[in-house]
């Protein structure tokens, strides 16, 4: 709902087409309005969960990698390692390390992001490791609310690659 600067509580009213006006609260609640006056009690809207049990594995033995200028964060299932997210420097060698790593955990396919140029070694070093490298738009994946670390962004990318939605 818009609120306005003549609306201190956060109380809007919000015509719904169909439905009469509403008067919509700041934690989410909905209050019809009938005639000038709250009628029933205030409903918070309901938000349907995701069940992610309930999505089918397209990628079981996934990685994820968040790529940066000065490291690579990469994220693979708990079940695999004992530290699931490790840091690589941008070296070769490091690169070579990270394979090995990706390999050695039973590892077939990696998503990361298209960050910059920062990618095309890493994408070398992974394909000739024998790794499937799926290359991501970082703007699609980014702008998402709460992936404000690149821990973060390597497990979500973990979590969307291991249920094939990228």
């Amino acid at each position: 709902c818009l609120r306005t600067r003549s609306d201190p509580v956060g109380e809007s009213f919000k015509n719904r087409i169909g439905n009469g006006p509403s008067l919509i609260r700041n934690d989410g609640a909905v209050m019809k309005v009938k005639k000038g006056k709250l009628v029933g009690t205030a409903e918070k809207p309901r938000r349907k969960k995701v069940d992610w049990k309930a999505l089918e594995i397209v990628h079981p033995h996934a990685a994820g990698i968040d790529i940066g200028g000065r490291e690579h964060w990469v994220a693979i299932s708990p079940e695999r390692d004992e530290d699931p997210v490790r840091r690589f420097d941008c070296f070769t060698a490091d690169l070579e390390q990270m394979a090995k790593w990706l390999v050695e955990k039973g590892i077939r396919s990696v998503a990361m992001q298209s960050t910059g140029v920062y990618w095309m070694p890493v994408y070398e070093v992974l394909e000739q490791s024998g790794l499937e490298v799926y290359l991501v738009n970082a703007r699609h994946t980014k702008n998402l609310p709460g992936r404000k670390s690149d821990i973060q962004e390597c497990q979500w990318l973990l979590k969307l690659h291991t249920f094939g939605l990228l």
